[in-house]
């Protein structure tokens, strides 16, 4: 039987959406029990360098055998989506390190040879706006990732396989 773990470090409050659409465990740490049907849901805090990635490569390299698949966020701009001076404007003065760190979490998440999903957001919005999915390689043409667009399709990557081995975007 397939068990669904989430380990949010965000601030978004994503994990608990997420969480109680699919009914797993929400984890703050990275004290998870391992399980070889094991999908791994990780939302990074965007203010992390790297986006935290080492944690999940030490939690992975003790695991005594490889997980399911693994759901993470990245930022925009790592799968050649955006210009520097687009994620300068959705992202600010920190959107160069941003990228840098997501390019390097996303790279690690694929050395690690397990199925995954990557989503790849702009900065959230909570407004009812909709959402498009944009596919690896497709420029990012909106200015926000929509709250509730993003939870659905988190739900998705986790419970499915429709988007495996994927890096998807979001985008209003």
């Amino acid at each position: 039987m397939v068990e669904i773990k989430l380990i949010d470090e965000s601030v978004a409050g994503l994990g608990k959406q997420i969480s109680s659409l699919v009914g797993c465990e929400l984890i703050k740490n990275w004290q998870i029990n391992f399980s070889p049907d094991l999908v791994l849901g990780w939302i990074p805090n965007f203010n992390t360098p790297n986006l935290g990635v080492e944690k999940l490569v030490q939690w992975v390299d003790q695991a005594p055998a490889k997980v399911k698949k693994i759901v993470m966020l990245a930022p925009a701009g790592t799968a050649d989506d955006a210009t520097v001076d687009q994620l300068t404007v959705w992202y600010g003065q920190k959107a160069q390190q941003l990228m840098l760190d997501g390019l390097y979490a996303v790279k690690m998440v694929d050395e690690l040879e397990f199925p995954y999903t990557v989503i790849r957001v702009l900065p959230l919005t909570k407004q009812k706006v909709a959402g498009k999915i944009y596919r690896e390689g497709q420029s990012l043409l909106g200015q926000v990732t929509p709250q509730d667009t993003l939870v659905k399709v988190f739900v998705e990557a986790l419970t499915t396989d429709k988007y495996l081995n994927q890096s998807i975007g979001i985008a209003d």
